[in-house]
C-alpha cells in the first residue's frame, strides 16, 4: 500500500508577519459593511483625514507653465530656499534671455500660525511680476498687459509709458479719470497685440484712493511688478516670459 504523499503547504495558509510579528487575519475583528464609515451611526464623530506629515514642513508645488498652456511641469519644493534662474539656481529656465541668474528666490519660513512662503526678486533687471485683478498705482509702478509693459507716472498729468527692453518708449497722457489699454479703437493706449483683449485693462482714478489698474476677466490678466510677495493660498508670477504658479503646502 502506497502511503499518501505529504500535502504541500498552500502559500495562502502561511501566517503573514511583519518583522516576525503575526498580522491578525481579517476574520479576527468585527466587520463593517463595504463603504461604511467608521463613524457611521455615531453622531458627532468625524471621519479620519487623509494622512499628511505634521512634524516636518509641508511641501509646496511650483508649476512651470508650458507655452500657451494651462498646465505644465510640477516641481515639488522641499527645500527651505529655492532659487529660479537662467543658468544658476534650483529651477532653470535656460532658454529665456530675460531671466537673470538667479532671478527670484522662494523662501519657506516658520511663523506662529504655521508656515509661510515668499517670492522675492533676487535682483533681475527684468523684475518680478504677480498676477492681480486690481492694484493701486504709484509713481514708477510697472505692469504687464498682453505683450506690453507699462510704467505709470502720477503727473500731473498722469502718463503711461511703454517699456521696451528696459527702455522707455511712447508715452500717453491720461487726460480724464480713466484710460483703457487694449486693441479696440476706443482705447487710449491701443496696440496690435494677439494676447490683449479689445478692452483689456482700465487705469482709473478713485476719489480719495488714488490711481489703480484693473481688469475684468481678461484671459491673460494684468501683472504688477513687485519686489516681493507673501503667498497665502495660490500665487501666479512672471519672470521674463515664463509664468509660474506657486501653491503652498497645507
Amino acid at each position: 500500500m502506497t502511503p499518501n504523499p505529504p500535502r504541500r503547504p498552500d502559500p495562502d495558509d502561511r501566517e503573514e508577519t511583519v518583522m516576525g510579528v503575526p498580522i491578525p487575519a481579517e476574520d479576527d475583528g468585527p466587520r463593517r459593511a463595504a463603504g461604511a464609515s467608521s463613524s457611521a451611526g455615531e453622531p458627532g464623530l468625524l471621519p479620519a483625514e487623509a494622512y499628511r506629515p505634521t512634524d516636518r514642513p509641508p511641501t509646496a508645488l511650483l508649476t512651470v507653465y508650458d507655452d500657451g498652456a494651462a498646465d505644465g511641469e510640477v516641481v515639488r519644493l522641499r527645500a527651505a530656499v529655492v532659487r529660479i534662474g537662467r543658468t544658476a539656481g534650483d529651477v532653470l529656465i535656460p532658454h529665456d534671455d530675460r531671466v537673470a541668474s538667479p532671478h527670484v528666490t522662494i523662501r519657506r519660513e516658520k511663523t506662529a500660525d504655521g508656515w509661510r512662503w515668499t517670492v522675492a526678486d533676487a535682483g533681475g533687471t527684468d523684475g518680478l511680476f504677480v498676477r492681480v485683478n486690481r492694484a493701486p498705482l504709484s509713481a514708477g509702478s510697472e505692469f504687464v498687459v498682453g505683450r506690453g509693459r507699462y510704467r505709470f507716472a502720477a503727473g500731473p498729468p498722469p502718463t503711461l509709458t511703454e517699456v521696451v527692453g528696459g527702455v522707455a518708449g511712447v508715452s500717453v497722457r491720461v487726460t480724464g479719470a480713466e484710460a483703457w489699454i487694449g486693441t479696440a479703437p476706443g482705447c487710449e493706449v491701443r496696440r496690435a497685440d494677439p494676447f490683449a483683449e479689445p478692452y483689456h485693462a482700465r487705469v482709473y482714478h478713485a476719489p480719495g484712493r488714488g490711481w489703480a489698474v484693473e481688469h475684468d476677466g481678461a484671459l491673460n490678466g494684468v501683472w504688477l511688478r513687485v519686489p516681493q510677495v507673501t503667498v497665502d493660498k495660490v500665487c501666479y508670477f512672471l519672470i521674463g516670459e515664463q509664468r509660474f504658479r506657486l501653491q503652498p503646502g497645507a
